[in-house]
């Protein structure tokens, strides 16, 4: 433990000075400026790839910029949603450490790969002029159940907002008919249909029982996209968007989204299960919890859609 050449490091107080003494020797896996407690990770090494997975626990978005120990600078983004991936954006630190800029969505999380071999995300040049978006928020036809009769939605809105409508629990079919113009279909673009983004909750009171993620989706709960009867993607998680470039075309074109939301609505607008019989032959083995209170979530395309384009990422 002693001497410049010493073996071991001895720590005196190990609450107050081994945490300090490990980064000084090694240096922390992953430091993040600003400093964001929000974010976690979990490093996987491979004998290949250094392996991270970044999650923001927050419902906020959080900013902010990664350096990871290891030199590698060469890193990918493994996207698990579709299987994609794509070359990241990475600065070389002076002592030879890799830094990524992070950037996460409420609740979102990143997969990040230090390939051998991995190809390094330049900017792309000469990249086509990104157009307006199209605002896709009115005149829907939309349709509730597999035989519903398809009403017109001037604006989007949820269902609960509607009397025929609030307690139902289900499957609704979107429809639209879309101009594309020829300028968002340049080479060099990405073309997204964005649901639009959340909003946050309110923390509940102590008193509250329970787990929920403290954030209002723009989609509730699952979408599927579909364009020209092609299946594009699905919307279930932030970032609420899909991307929808190889399957437009020049001109009109056909969007369908199937939306699903969860069974909570049938069953607030029904009255609870009778359980006296039941708890006379068997005695009272539980009791329904948080059921008498229970009241029809936001259902449905809720935010502001739009079909935006972006300039494409380098492959």
């Amino acid at each position: 433990f002693e001497g410049a050449k010493a073996p071991g490091h001895f720590v005196k107080n190990e609450r107050g000075q081994l945490g300090a003494k490990l980064a000084d020797l090694i240096g922390p896996d992953m430091a993040l400026s600003p400093a964001v407690a929000d974010i976690g990770f979990l490093h996987r090494h491979a004998e290949e790839a250094e392996i991270y997975f970044v999650a923001n626990t927050s419902n906020v978005q959080q900013r902010t910029r990664a350096v990871f120990r290891t030199g590698n600078a060469s890193a990918q983004w493994w996207n698990p949603m579709d299987g994609s991936v794509a070359p990241a954006e990475t600065q070389v630190e002076p002592d030879g450490k890799a830094a990524v800029q992070l950037d996460l969505e409420p609740y979102g999380s990143r997969v990040l790969v230090f390939a051998k071999g991995a190809a390094t995300r330049v900017a792309a040049k000469g990249s086509a002029a990104v157009p307006p978006a199209l605002d896709l928020t009115a005149d829907w036809r939309v349709s509730f159940g597999p035989i519903g009769m398809p009403i017109q939605m001037d604006k989007l809105h949820s269902w609960t907002n509607d009397e025929d409508t609030r307690y139902y629990s289900g499957l609704a079919t979107y429809q639209k008919k879309i101009t594309v113009p020829e300028s968002m279909l340049a080479s060099g673009l990405d073309v997204w249909l964005d649901f639009g983004e959340g909003h946050v909750i309110p923390p509940p009171s102590k008193a509250t029982l329970g787990m929920s993620a403290l954030y209002a989706p723009p989609v509730g709960e699952a979408a599927v996209v579909y364009v020209n009867d092609q299946r594009a993607g699905t919307a279930w998680c932030p970032p609420y968007a899909v991307n929808v470039t190889k399957l437009l075309k020049p001109g009109e074109n056909q969007l369908r989204i199937v939306v699903g939301n969860t069974p909570i609505n049938h069953m607030a607008g029904r009255s609870l299960p009778d359980y006296r019989l039941l708890n006379m032959r068997y005695g009272e083995r539980f009791k329904p919890q948080d059921m008498d209170g229970v009241q029809p979530v936001p259902s449905g395309l809720l935010g502001n859609v739009r079909l935006r384009a972006e300039a494409a990422a380098a492959k």
